[in-house]
């Protein structure tokens, strides 16, 4: 059980992945916070959608939450 559990992690972590590099989420994010609104309109993408991506992209790592806003950690600025 515990391989399904990992492999299926690591899906979901690299189905994030993609879908950030595929807005260039990293490049445009940068380590300036920013709401989700303003990330929305700065990738062209849907409000509800992006919280969700930017909330798993923050539960791997990948990005910082301070308060209701979102930064690149350092490992993934661009």
């Amino acid at each position: 059980m515990k391989n399904a559990l990992e492999t299926a992690l690591a899906y979901w972590k690299s189905a994030a992945l993609f879908a950030a590099l595929r807005i260039n989420l990293f490049e445009k994010l940068g380590q300036k916070y920013s709401s989700p609104e303003e990330i929305s309109a700065m990738t062209q993408t849907s409000p509800d959608m992006i919280i969700r991506l930017l909330r798993a992209l923050t539960a791997f790592g990948m990005l910082e939450q301070e308060g209701n806003n979102f930064r690149c950690t350092e490992n993934f600025k661009l």
